[in-house]
């Protein structure tokens, strides 16, 4: 059996030898679910007709090798009571409805152009053949960004990115697109965050941009730390005060002023 990904109706054929189609004997069989490990099906107790009750996802964990597979009971009323099992495996195709997406995240490369200054990225899709590679990788569509960078591809999932001239060492954001081969193709965005590194004998330092936004962190920090203390001193002197109560800090701090 095979099913299109969103809602459809399953038709099972169910055999019960004993039994004649006559919805008032005794003996006809009931039917009921076993198993349906995602919760995507309802079976009519009397009729055995199995439908879906939402759209089935052949990436959902539930589904191994593009299929999906239930189980289901019948038994009658009859003294003893007889039990069967059905098994029911549906195909799922698949549809190009997950966009893909550029890894790794993060690269390093060297501030002289002349040095290591090119990486590699790839594509990656939830979907399969012929709705995910070969990958298209370019550069986003943004003002001078092609004078600095570069893409090439390298095979059906990879491209390499060149930095065409020196940078300064620090952190950048580079945003590239990603298409699939799905028909309508659907594309994805992804900064990449690059590293630009000082390269000395095949050795990348990349420490200075780290170090430089936690300097930048530290006068933060002692701000939020003022800020604090002054809102507790307010909310302290608050109740003793008449008009106003003046908290004087030490030198080089500024003087701040709380209502009562």
């Amino acid at each position: 059996m095979v099913l299109k990904y969103g809602n459809a109706t399953v038709l099972c054929d169910w055999s019960w030898p004993d039994v004649a189609i006559d919805l008032r004997c005794r003996n006809c069989p009931w039917f009921a679910i076993l198993r349906d490990p995602a919760g995507w099906l309802n079976v009519n107790p009397v009729q055995g007709t199995v439908n879906t009750t939402t759209a089935l996802d052949r990436e959902s964990p539930f589904v191994h090798n593009n299929q999906y597979t239930a189980v289901f009971t019948a038994s009658d009323n009859g003294d003893p009571p007889a039990t069967g099992t059905g098994t029911l495996v549906i195909t799922l195709e698949d549809v190009n409805d997950n966009a893909p997406y550029v890894y790794p995240s993060v690269v390093r490369v060297c501030e002289d152009a002349k040095e290591l200054s090119v990486f590699t990225v790839g594509g990656r899709d939830k979907d399969i053949y012929p709705n995910g590679e070969p990958f298209n990788i370019e550069l986003a569509k943004q003002p001078g960004l092609d004078k600095t960078w570069r893409t090439s591809r390298i095979n059906s999932t990879h491209s390499q990115v060149m930095l065409l001239h020196s940078l300064k060492r620090a952190n950048y954001q580079l945003p590239l697109v990603v298409a699939d081969s799905g028909v309508p193709s659907l594309s994805g965005s992804t900064e990449v965050k690059v590293l630009v590194c000082t390269c000395k004998k095949d050795r990348m330092d990349c420490n200075a941009a780290t170090s430089l936004r936690s300097g930048l962190l530290l006068p933060l920090l002692a701000t939020t730390v003022a800020l604090l203390l002054r809102n507790a001193l307010c909310e302290y002197a608050q109740p003793h005060a008449h008009k106003h109560t003046h908290i004087h800090f030490a030198p080089h701090i500024h003087t701040h002023s709380c209502k009562a």
